[in-house]
C-alpha cells in the first residue's frame, strides 16, 4: 500500500487486511487505558475490520515512527440515518502513550480520506477518560 504522508520520523499508511495483526496489542491498551466496558475480542476485531477494509466501507491509518507501529485511527462509512448522505465515522483513535503528540496527523489523513471517499461529513467520538482534561465532557 502507497504511503499517505511521510515525514522526517512519522509515517501514516492504509494497512491492508492481511497487515492488522500488529494493531490487537493496542486495541487491549485502548480499552484498558479508556475503561471501555465489554472487553475487547482480537478474532471479532480483525474478522470485522477484515470484511469493512475489503469492501471499501472501513479503512485502518496506521502511524509509524521509525517503522515500528504506533497507533492508528480506524473508520467507517455509512449513510446518515435521516438523509442518506454518506458520513465518515471515526470507531477508535489511540496511540500509544509513549508515541502521543503527533497523533493529530491522523486525524488529518482521516479527513482527507473522508473527503475523497465521498463523505459530506465526519462524525467523531469522545471517551470521557481518554484524555478529560483537554477534551473536557
Amino acid at each position: 500500500m502507497p504511503t499517505l504522508r511521510k515525514g522526517s520520523v512519522k509515517t501514516i499508511r492504509k494497512l491492508g487486511p492481511d497487515e492488522l495483526d500488529m494493531t490487537v496489542a493496542a486495541g487491549f491498551e485502548f480499552f484498558k487505558e479508556g475503561q471501555i466496558p465489554g472487553g475487547f475480542v482480537p478474532e471479532i476485531f480483525l474478522s470485522n475490520w477484515k470484511s469493512l477494509i475489503s469492501n471499501g466501507k472501513g479503512v485502518i491509518l496506521a502511524m509509524f515512527e521509525d517503522e515500528k507501529y504506533v497507533g492508528a485511527l480506524g473508520a467507517i462509512l455509512a449513510p446518515d440515518l435521516n438523509n442518506g448522505h454518506i458520513v465518515a465515522i471515526e470507531c477508535f483513535w489511540y496511540v500509544l502513550p509513549e508515541h502521543r503528540g503527533g497523533g493529530i496527523q491522523l486525524l488529518a489523513e482521516f479527513e482527507l480520506w473522508a473527503k475523497a471517499a465521498g463523505a459530506v461529513r465526519i462524525a467523531m467520538t469522545h471517551l470521557v477518560k481518554l484524555q478529560p482534561e483537554k477534551l473536557g465532557k
